[in-house]
C-alpha cells in the first residue's frame, strides 16, 4: 500500500492492517457480485480478458459510472502529494455514494 494511502486511512481511523493486494484472476472475479474500478480502461481490460466469466459485463463498472456519473478517477500513484490527497477525498465521496446505492438496491430486492 502506498504510504499516502496509509496516511489517509490512518487519518480517518480506518484499520488497514489486513490489506492484502491480489492479482486479478478468473477465480477471484467469479466470487464477486460487483467489480468496481477507478478507470474505464480497467473495466474494458477486465471485460475483454475475462469475457468467459459469467455476467462479467453486468458486474463491472467504474466507481463513477456505478454511481450514475461518468468519467475516471485518476490513479494517483505517480503524482504529487497534493494530487494524491485530492484523489483520496474524491474516492471518499464516491465510495459513500456507492455504499448508499448498494443499501438502496438491497432494500428493493
Amino acid at each position: 500500500m502506498q504510504p499516502e494511502s496509509q496516511e489517509y486511512l490512518n487519518s480517518k481511523g480506518i484499520d488497514h492492517t489486513d490489506f492484502n493486494p491480489k492479482i486479478i484472476n478468473s477465480t477471484l472475479l467469479k466470487k464477486q457480485d460487483l467489480i468496481i474500478t477507478m478507470e474505464q480502461d480497467h473495466v474494458d481490460q477486465i471485460k475483454s480478458n475475462y469475457s468467459n466469466n459469467q455476467d462479467i459485463n453486468n458486474r463491472t463498472f467504474t466507481l463513477k459510472t456505478f454511481n450514475g456519473g461518468e468519467g475516471d478517477i485518476i490513479d494517483p500513484y505517480y503524482t504529487n502529494r497534493a494530487t494524491y490527497m485530492k484523489v483520496m477525498k474524491e474516492l471518499d465521496i464516491q465510495i459513500e455514494r456507492m455504499i448508499l446505492k448498494i443499501i438502496e438496491l438491497h432494500k428493493t430486492n
